[in-house]
């Protein structure tokens, strides 16, 4: 079963997505990103607001974390379902508080039923955090 969808472009391309009975704690709050069918990617736009803060001013690594893994999860929508098995971060700069950020990720590679996949957050174009995950497709 796939995650619930509405279809954005008029080709189909472009897909809303979030997960089944809504997921997560992230998902039952209404909390939805975008597929890209043909280029086999997502992304999504995200404000950290104040309860987000680690140092001040900044977001704290755990809700960065949190928001990576949803954004490559959204990419393995052709495999759904499938379950992170590894993630790996590089923290390139702090994420500021209060200054919409762009999540986004692309499937590198699937292999059986393990599927590789890429991630970012940017700010005015400048990447912050890179992330790679492994998922694996139950």
């Amino acid at each position: 079963m796939r995650p619930p969808m509405k279809v954005l472009s008029a080709n189909g391309d472009i897909l809303e997505v979030c997960h089944p009975s809504g997921g997560c704690y992230v998902c039952k709050s209404g909390f939805f990103g975008y597929y890209d069918k043909s280029n086999k990617r997502s992304f999504f736009d995200f404000t950290f607001l104040k309860e987000h803060q680690g140092p001040p001013g900044y977001a704290h690594g755990g809700y960065i974390a949190l928001f990576l893994d949803e954004v490559m999860s959204f990419a393995t929508y052709d495999y759904f379902p499938a379950l992170l098995g590894k993630m790996e971060i590089y923290y390139k700069k702090s994420v500021p508080l209060g200054n919409k950020v762009l999540f986004e990720a692309k499937l590198v590679k699937v292999e059986r039923k393990k599927i590789i996949v890429e991630g970012s957050i940017t700010y005015n174009r400048e990447t912050l955090v890179k992330s790679s995950g492994i998922y694996v497709r139950i």
